[in-house]
């Protein structure tokens, strides 16, 4: 079966990229180049070779392939796929073009059908980055926005120390005024 044949090597690239071997990773998965694949399975393929690249060091080439992860995932009528895919190229943006980074994991947010832990991931990521740029009211109101959004979520200790503790930042920030 050819499904099976494909699955065994995203499996075998998926060892290869464990051992750090991205070179390998990659070549294995560039095998599966010519083979009509579903969209979930050219996501799989995709996906790895980003992660192999980035891992590699060539974060250039892993960014480029975030067009070809969004449209299968799209495809594949699979919004944790595309969240994953978006969330992927916000970390490679965070230290190259940190403002892009903020409206890529806003659009996380966006996507419907995404388990609420995702959508806390991108918005925690958003509180952080407006952080690093001296936005703490920008953070401060994106993640009490969150909480009103996803009231009835499980999980949202995190977001309400995060949202805290930057509120302890902003009132030690205007007692040194």
């Amino acid at each position: 079966n050819d499904v099976d044949v494909i699955r065994g090597f995203l499996l075998l690239g998926d060892a290869y990229y464990e051992q750090k071997n991205y070179e390998a990773a990659e070549t294995t998965m560039n095998q599966l180049a010519s083979r009509k694949l579903t969209p979930e399975l050219g996501w799989r393929r995709e996906y790895l070779i980003a992660n192999s690249q980035l891992a590699g060091g060539r974060a250039d080439a892993a960014l480029k392939r975030i067009t070809n992860l969004v449209q299968l995932a799209t495809a594949a009528s699979n919004a944790v796929f595309h969240a994953n895919s978006l969330m992927f190229q916000g970390a490679i943006l965070e230290t190259r073009k940190p403002s892009d980074a903020i409206q890529v994991y806003e659009a996380i947010t966006a996507i419907k059908g995404i388990p609420a832990v995702q959508s806390r991931q991108a918005v925690l990521k958003v509180a952080a980055l407006n952080v690093e740029q001296n936005r703490l009211t920008n953070a401060i109101q994106r993640l009490r926005s969150f909480l009103v959004q996803y009231q009835q979520a499980p999980d949202l200790g995190l977001v309400r120390l995060t949202l805290g503790e930057l509120h302890l930042k902003q009132f030690h920030a205007l007692a040194d005024k």
